[in-house]
């Protein structure tokens, strides 16, 4: 690169093609429902407006670091393969060798790989120069809006999205190969809502992709219309408990689980929401779902359990109690655990606290739990000492224990 405002194409490239290369070998797994990772997390900061662009001004070498994170790390590779499947895989990969023999052993910036796709690149009333403006150096999500079977703003993110019809009504078609938020109205929400396991395999047909990446696609869609407050946590948490129960893909489930944890987290713990979601996963965990999810579960349920009942099942476990069929928990489980026990059952906070340290072996870890226990600490005056240090600089060195 001629100028490290440029490390994304170092940085992104590299994995890109390596990732690009492998799948060949690995067809028994669904990379493009694996891709939609990129997006969530890209996402998180894309929809702030703390978002940048993937292509960053550095006008000092000292601020590098500043430039990493989860837009060149996320939205680059999704951004990528949008402009791979843009140009088409012959047009792309020869504009990509003629960089590679132009440039050797020489500096080079973006745009003058994007001088060389355009060359490539044949479509009436559009260059690669103008995607690139508005994908590279331009910031955060585009936005589009579907109402009343009409789709708003789509040919401004140099995107393409089909309308599909499903029985009498029209949505759009998700696929897995659209960024952005997508603003629906309140009836094809509530479609989707009410339908969305039984039209994903027709959709997947239609478009040659599998039911799952069909699924995830729309769940994104509904977490980013919850997310921004165009559909209510009522509605969504009552088709996510529905759906908790009939997915088996075990790319699937952990999203319905992170949304599950994500609307307990905004509703409030003890909330009616947050209530029906402990009351089902704890039901999951005693025979209602599938035992090879079980593990996962349990992982979401230890964080928002105010049922005294179900917190001394959560006691059990993490005391080797009782024996559930496909949980296998990991020390790092244990430890969370009894953080989450030490909390609700303060009476026991140091036995609990005391009984865990007793299992941890590496020192490393040690060193971290007595760093992080009194945090759960019944004792305000515990807590506040350990939050209240943070103000010395020397005590936040460590940052993934702060």
């Amino acid at each position: 690169m001629a100028w490290f405002d440029d490390v994304w194409t170092k940085e992104v490239f590299a994995n890109y093609f390596a990732a690009r290369m492998i799948r060949p070998h690995y067809s028994d797994i669904d990379f493009k429902l694996q891709d939609l990772s990129f997006n969530v997390s890209a996402y998180q900061e894309d929809r702030t407006l703390g978002a940048n662009p993937i292509q960053q001004e550095l006008p000092n070498l000292k601020y590098a670091g500043l430039i990493y994170g989860n837009i060149i790390y996320q939205k680059s590779p999704v951004v990528m393969e949008m402009l791979s499947e843009k140009m088409g895989p012959e047009a792309f990969r020869s504009a990509i060798r003629e960089y590679l023999a132009t440039y050797a052993y020489s500096n080079a910036d973006w745009d003058d790989l994007v001088e060389i796709f355009d060359r490539y690149y044949h479509s009436p009333g559009e260059t690669i120069e103008e995607w690139s403006e508005y994908w590279i150096y331009g910031k955060g999500m585009p936005v589009v809006r579907f109402e009343d079977g009409q789709l708003e703003g789509l040919s401004e993110s140099h995107q393409n999205m089909d309308v599909v019809s499903v029985g009498e009504r029209s949505i759009p078609l998700m696929d897995g190969s659209f960024y952005g938020y997508v603003e629906l109205d309140t009836a094809t929400l509530d479609f989707i809502l009410e339908n969305l396991y039984d039209i994903a395999p027709q959709l997947s047909e239609e478009k040659g992709v599998t039911a799952e990446l069909v699924r995830v696609s729309y769940l994104m869609v509904l977490y980013e219309n919850w997310i921004r407050g165009n559909l209510s946590s009522s509605k969504f948490a009552e088709s996510l408990r529905k759906w908790l129960f009939i997915e088996e893909n075990q790319q699937v489930l952990p999203i319905l689980l992170s949304y599950i944890s994500e609307i307990s987290a905004k509703e409030g713990f003890g909330s009616a929401i947050c209530t029906d979601f402990e009351n089902d996963l704890y039901r999951y965990l005693n025979g209602g779902g599938s035992a090879k999810f079980r593990t996962q579960v349990l992982r979401t349920l230890a964080p928002i359990a105010t049922n005294k009942s179900i917190v001394d099942y959560i006691y059990k476990v993490w005391n080797n109690n009782i024996s559930v069929p496909g949980l296998a928990l990991s020390e790092n489980d244990y430890i969370d655990l009894s953080l989450e026990l030490a909390i609700r059952r303060p009476l026991e906070y140091d036995s609990i606290i005391s009984e865990q340290l007793s299992r941890i072996s590496n020192p490393d870890k040690i060193r971290e739990y007595l760093f992080v226990s009194p945090a759960a600490s019944p004792s305000p005056n515990a807590r506040d000492s350990v939050f209240n240090s943070f103000y010395d600089l020397q005590n936040r060195g460590t940052e993934p224990w702060v």
